[in-house]
């Protein structure tokens, strides 16, 4: 995992606690919980909605926690389970169990409603996320919709048998979740015992042969999440080889070296046990705005450190697919957080400028333009950009000579002769709209992938291939990449176009030979619009993990 600088928008007080929590709000983990004499379970005599009426309505319509002897195991075997929900990064404290509890004796009807709303609400949780709406964190930034959480039959086995193994089956069902669970769970540990620092300083370059108390702190930090290294003083080749392939997960230069200078070595390494294991509750949260089932092959955007993930099982494990570099939205246009799928491949693609682009890029280049050179400036521009003009109402193409420039970009003419700037623009009246021509210098590049959703956000290659250079020791020039409007750009466009078009008579010799190549002028290919199939689309995440 590695550390940003994200802010924790959302979750308060993350704070783990370093005492294991043996006895929950007072009640015996060992043994029954003291009740008193209670009359027979009845039906609820309230009006119940939602989850809670399904509930009830499954398990029979009768009271479930109280009455009987099966009622009273299922309460106790419930109190010994909810210490277990720690795991994934929920607290027993954070719900109403033990004040719930207290009204039994006197009202137990509405005791029963009352305990059975809060262990849905638990379930929920852990299915679909605390939120009730993953896009109050921000509307502009987070495009997922709240889940619904329904009672199906994983919630009744629960309710019938409240143990950790029927809780796990209401958690994402998939490796990236399971990951997360078990380095909380070694952090967790480690925070019960008072956790660890960080390294906060180093004070020299560390590689095999250096002997410092430094490197067993190394050697302790890599352990938690998953080296078995033996923890001593000694920079041994264990150690190296354990630092490569952290180097190579964050795509750095694996090298296995450690100096005052590896930015990415040190900011993980300085991170205390303690917010790491906020950090993993924090993405524990998001993982579960997605659906429970990610499927057997899907791509991941880890927008939070720019890196595009293919999982497939049968993906080779040299592609370089499984781990790439990407271009993401700049800082005031942010790549969204959302769910959608590839169903397009589109070869030489045009680009249609985005109206939020034209009014915050193009119409202030042009209005600059004009106040310079009048409209014969504004020309070179459209010409310089290779843009042409289309009327949004027919898609034909439009002189810009017929053009009345000076109102477009918001200038006027002084008494001189002079064009001066007069009043602010707006894009969102325009009769036509910016498309530039194919070509390798099109700001998509030669490749683009699109998507469903409505908010012009798609994976494309780009013409700023320079973003993904390497120096000559393997290492990439640019570690901050957020340089774009919001779409993704991709490190191996071409790779991905194969993949995904694989076993279609679109072959990699294909494509190479339908895309321009270095020095072939631009526009001169036509865009070559690929349809994917329902079995070759692919899923797509994109989420900011720490």
């Amino acid at each position: 995992m590695k550390k940003t600088t994200r802010n924790i928008l959302f979750l308060t007080s993350l704070a783990l606690s370093t005492q294991a929590l043996a006895q929950p709000y007072g009640w015996q983990t060992d043994s029954q919980p003291s009740q008193p004499a209670q009359p027979t379970p009845t039906t609820p005599t309230v009006v119940l909605q939602g989850p809670a009426a399904a509930l009830y309505n499954a398990m029979g319509g009768t009271a479930l926690w109280y009455g009987n002897s099966t009622n009273q195991q299922r309460l106790n075997q419930f109190i010994r389970f909810l210490p277990s929900i720690q795991k994934h990064g929920l607290r027993p404290t954070d719900y109403r169990f033990n004040a719930i509890y207290q009204t039994l004796a006197s009202d137990p009807n509405a005791f029963d409603i009352q305990f059975t709303t809060e262990v849905l609400r638990l379930l929920k949780d852990v299915s679909v996320g605390r939120l009730k709406d993953p896009r109050s964190v921000s509307r502009d930034n987070v495009k997922f919709a709240p889940r619904a959480f329904n009672v199906d039959a994983r919630v009744v086995n629960f309710f019938n048998s409240p143990n950790d193994r029927s809780f796990e089956t209401l958690a994402p069902q998939h490796k990236m979740y399971q990951d997360l669970v078990e380095l909380l769970a070694r952090l967790q540990a480690i925070n019960s015992r008072g956790g660890y620092a960080g390294i906060k300083v180093l004070p020299k370059m560390f590689r095999v042969g250096v002997i410092d108390p430094i490197v067993a702190e190394m050697k302790s930090i890599l352990n938690v999440y998953g080296f078995n290294l033996y923890v001593d003083n000694n920079f041994d080749e264990p150690l190296k080889e354990a630092l490569k392939k952290m180097q190579e997960a964050n795509l750095g230069l694996p090298d296995g070296i450690v100096s005052p200078v590896n930015k990415d070595v040190l900011t993980f390494f300085n991170v205390d046990s303690f917010t790491r294991a906020q950090e993993v509750e924090l993405v524990m949260e998001q993982i579960r705005w997605l659906p429970t089932y990610l499927g057997d092959r899907y791509l991941f955007l880890n927008s939070a450190v720019q890196e595009l993930t293919l999982h497939d099982p049968n993906l080779e494990t040299t592609s370089p697919l499984r781990l790439q570099k990407t271009v993401n939205g700049r800082v005031d246009r942010a790549t969204p957080s959302l769910q959608d799928e590839v169903y397009q491949v589109i070869l030489n693609p045009t680009w249609t400028v985005p109206e939020s682009l034209v009014a915050k890029d193009k119409l202030p280049a042009m209005r600059k333009a004009f106040l310079e050179s009048g409209v014969e400036g504004v020309i070179a521009y459209l010409d310089k950009m290779r843009f042409s003009l289309l009327d949004r109402a027919t898609n034909m193409a439009i002189d810009p000579y017929s053009i009345d420039w000076a109102t477009i970009t918001g200038v006027s003419i002084s008494p001189e002769g002079l064009p001066v700037q007069s009043q602010t623009i707006s894009a969102s009246n325009l009769s036509f709209k910016f498309v530039q021509s194919t070509g390798s210098d099109n700001a998509l590049g030669v490749v683009k992938f699109n998507l469903k959703n409505p908010y012009a956000i798609y994976l494309h290659d780009t013409n700023e291939r320079n973003l993904f250079g390497k120096d000559t020791q393997g290492r990439y020039i640019y570690n901050n990449r957020l340089k774009s409007s919001g779409c993704v750009r991709v490190e191996h466009p071409i790779e991905l176009a194969t993949y995904l078009l694989q076993g279609t008579e679109w072959t990699l010799d294909r494509i190479l030979a339908t895309v321009p190549q270095k020095g072939q002028p631009s526009g001169q290919l036509p865009p070559t619009v690929i349809p994917l199939a329902g079995s070759q689309r692919v899923k797509v995440y994109l989420l900011p993990m720490t």
